[in-house]
């Protein structure tokens, strides 16, 4: 069986490609990824996106290691998930469910304990009162309402990652 070949980004189903199949944002994180996890926690040889941490004093090098690398693969894991749910002939209402949490949490100031109590148990509803056509009309709509709020620096997530460990 071949395999089909798309113009669409293999982990976000993303419209353009930019390099090794996978559309800008993605390649730009898989790359960020890679020099986290080669990084050998000495200051001279810190990623270039994580020099904002570069400071007197600072010596936690291996819980910003830790934290940067979740907080990527949080943002790789959530693109791959989004693509994954478009790839599936099945979408169920919990995708849109989750869909919805997404945006809501992109919005700043969106306070997500809200978010998960107002739209707690939506999956049911999209389920019952929609069909598969509608769910995946639906779905493509949120889905570039999503790419089109801007995402949180990745310095914000890592100091947010950062503080929990």
């Amino acid at each position: 069986m071949e395999e089909e070949i798309t113009n669409r980004c293999e982990w976000c189903e993303a419209d353009e490609i930019r390099s090794k199949r996978l559309c800008g944002v993605c390649y730009r994180l898989s790359r960020q990824l890679i020099q986290v996890q080669g990084w050998d926690l000495m200051e001279e040889a810190l990623p270039t996106f994580l020099n904002w941490f570069r400071r007197p004093n600072f010596d936690d090098y291996s819980r910003l290691k830790d934290a940067s690398v979740k907080a990527i693969e949080g943002l790789i894991n959530n693109r791959k998930y989004l693509g994954i749910s478009m790839r599936n002939e099945e979408l169920s209402g919990i995708d849109l469910e989750h869909l919805i949490r997404n945006v809501f949490s992109r919005i700043r100031g969106a306070d997500k304990k809200k978010i998960e109590a107002e739209y707690f148990h939506t999956a049911d509803f999209f389920d019952r009162r929609f069909s598969l056509e509608q769910k995946v009309d639906l779905y493509r709509f949120l889905k570039r309402v999503f790419y089109s709020i801007p995402m949180p620096s990745l310095t914000v997530l890592i100091i947010e990652a950062y503080y929990e460990f």
